[in-house]
C-alpha cells in the first residue's frame, strides 16, 4: 500500500481529496490573530463523478433542494455570494470559473460555517467560510 504524506499546514478539505485529484488550486483568507474565527476557503480540483459524491458525503453535506431551511434565514438561491467569494473586491483567480447555477450544490449549515460544493465540467468546486 502506496503511503501518501501531506503537508500538515494543507486543509482539511484539501487533504480530504481523492488520490488522484489533479490540477488542484486553493485560496484562502483569515482575519488573523489569537481569536480570528473569520475566514474564507476556496478549492477547486479535477476529481470524478463518483469521488465528488464520496467527497460530500465523507464531508457531511448534503444536497441543496428549493424547499430546504436554513439557519438564519440564508437562501443560496439568491445568496450566490459562494460562487463569487475570494476577497472584498470580489476579484477572483483565472481558475475559478464555476456557473451561477446553484442546482447541483451540497451544502453544510453550521450557522456560521458554511460549506458548498458542486461539481462541473470534471471539477470539484468548494467554499467554506466562517462569518
Amino acid at each position: 500500500m502506496r503511503e501518501i504524506v501531506r503537508d500538515v499546514t494543507m486543509s482539511p478539505l484539501r487533504k480530504a481529496l481523492p488520490p488522484a485529484a489533479q490540477d488542484i488550486h486553493e485560496w484562502s483568507w483569515d482575519e488573523g490573530g489569537l481569536l480570528a474565527q473569520d475566514y474564507d476557503y476556496v478549492l477547486k480540483a479535477k476529481i470524478t463523478q463518483s469521488e465528488f459524491d464520496q467527497y460530500v458525503r465523507d464531508q457531511g453535506l448534503s444536497p441543496h433542494t428549493p424547499a430546504r431551511q436554513y439557519s438564519g434565514g440564508f437562501e443560496p438561491d439568491w445568496d450566490l455570494s459562494w460562487l463569487w467569494r475570494l476577497d472584498n473586491n470580489g476579484v477572483r483567480p483565472d481558475w475559478w470559473s464555476p456557473s451561477t447555477d446553484v442546482s447541483g450544490t451540497y451544502v453544510y449549515d453550521g450557522g456560521s460555517l458554511w460549506t458548498y460544493a458542486k461539481y462541473e465540467d470534471g471539477y470539484l468546486y468548494l467554499v467554506s467560510y466562517n462569518i
